[in-house]
């Protein structure tokens, strides 16, 4: 396993940040964290991890992460950096506070949580559970995708664009097909825009 933490300092201060790593052939934990007088946005922090393909991976981090190509049990905790998951499988559960997440050809279970920040999310997902306070979700799925989507939450509302194989079974409760994938969001005053995938390739074209 290999991994490479950049830290970009100043003049002023260059105080290093703390990383504390543990790992075993198939499960790696890495935790990154700035000191209280180096939380500066201006010196921000990179984290790239190079493991074999199928491992469990979990990372704590302020800094901007980016994962690709991982499969396994996969626990991702940021803060108000960006967050960016390609072409990976097994089971993901991200957080972040009010950064932005993106989700790009996952395939398994995915849990996502945010405080006020936004979750895309487009992928083969067999479950989905989406938790804000007053963060969004963009959610990308095929025409013929077969799932039932529900939200909750005071003003919580769901927006559903050129799905047409849709219907909406009671307020913020959506069915697709037969409904055989369940995707639960849960925000006290967020949004959920679920689109088209095949709409949004015809237009590319």
């Amino acid at each position: 396993m290999q991994y490479n933490v950049t830290q970009f300092t100043d003049v002023r201060n260059r105080q290093p940040i703390l990383v504390k790593e543990t790992h075993g052939d198939s499960e790696v934990n890495i935790s990154v964290t700035n000191p209280e007088d180096n939380d500066d946005e201006s010196r921000p922090v990179r984290i790239e991890v190079f493991v074999p393909r199928k491992s469990n991976l979990k990372i704590d981090a302020s800094g901007t992460i980016r994962l690709d190509g991982v499969s396994g049990d996969l626990q991702v905790i940021g803060d108000d950096q960006s967050i960016d998951v390609r072409d990976s499988d097994g089971k993901l559960n991200v957080s972040n506070t009010d950064g932005q997440v993106r989700i790009i050809g996952f395939k398994g279970e995915l849990i996502a949580k945010t405080v006020d920040g936004s979750v895309r999310m487009d992928g083969d997902f067999t479950s989905i559970i989406g938790k804000a306070e007053d963060g969004t979700f963009l959610l990308t799925v095929p025409s013929d995708i077969d799932a039932d989507i529900s939200g909750s939450g005071e003003d919580f509302t769901i927006e559903v664009q050129e799905m047409g194989t849709g219907k909406q079974i009671s307020e913020n409760n959506w069915r697709f097909g037969k409904g055989s994938r369940k995707y639960s969001f849960a925000s006290m005053d967020g949004t959920l825009v679920v689109q088209n995938r095949n709409s949004l390739v015809a237009d590319n074209q």
